[in-house]
């Protein structure tokens, strides 16, 4: 290790780094809810986003299970909420 004697501190560029110089104190309990509160509400919009997908294809398939119905001329409100159909003449229990 060698050491070096500077005859004079050049104060110019001292005290231009200090102007700049920036201190800040953090508080990592606070950065750190602030991302889990970011991830939580992230993870409702993924998920609400999803259920809606879920919601449409569903709406979808019974929109053309009707479709199929229709053409098929099966009455869809005779049918019971299992999805069977009753026979002409037959009693629900």
């Amino acid at each position: 290790m060698r050491k070096i004697r500077v005859a004079k501190r050049d104060n110019v560029i001292v005290n231009r780094l200090n102007k700049t110089k920036e201190e800040k104190q953090v508080d990592f309990r606070e950065e750190r809810e602030k991302r889990d509160q970011r991830e939580r509400e992230h993870k409702k919009r993924v998920f609400k986003q999803m259920e809606e997908e879920r919601k449409e294809e569903e709406r979808r398939r019974k929109e053309d299970a009707d479709k199929r119905c229709e053409e098929d001329g099966i009455d869809k409100a005779a049918g019971d909420s299992m999805g069977f159909f009753l026979l002409p003449g037959a009693t629900r229990i």
